[in-house]
């Protein structure tokens, strides 16, 4: 028989069942928006935030913050504005995501979802690869 691992079992203890790294991670923003909407937050961790319901919900939030979703011209706007005022100044991804942001905020552009998988060194905002 074994001796225990005492490291693995100390972090069995410590995952709570059925609560993956994103949900943890996901818990301080959905606390923050329970109380926004003043609802408990045990109601909107619940809740199935995949499917039609959400895309409804999202265009109707688009709609009155005036913002629109992301286009194909938005990509090529972006990514000629990255290139011509960013780029020659800033080459860390994760800060040239951040002009990314607030240029799409600028623009009232709803900005894509991070992909997984996808870097900043590697893709440009519109997904398309970086010549070499």
């Amino acid at each position: 028989m074994r001796p225990a691992d005492p490291g693995r079992a100390t972090a069995r203890r410590r995952r709570r069942p059925g609560c993956s790294k994103r949900a943890r991670t996901a818990r301080p923003a959905v606390e923050f928006v329970a109380r926004q909407v003043q609802v408990p937050a045990s109601e909107l961790e619940s809740y199935d935030w995949t499917g039609r319901r959400v895309e409804y919900y999202r265009a109707q939030i688009r709609g009155h913050l005036g913002f629109r979703e992301w286009s194909v011209a938005d990509a090529e706007k972006l990514t000629t504005y990255l290139a011509e005022h960013v780029a020659h100044k800033e080459r860390r991804p994760e800060q040239v995501r951040v002009e990314l942001l607030a240029r799409c905020r600028t623009e009232s552009i709803e900005p894509r979802p991070r992909r997984a998988g996808a870097t900043g060194s590697s893709r440009l905002p519109c997904g398309r690869p970086r010549s070499r």
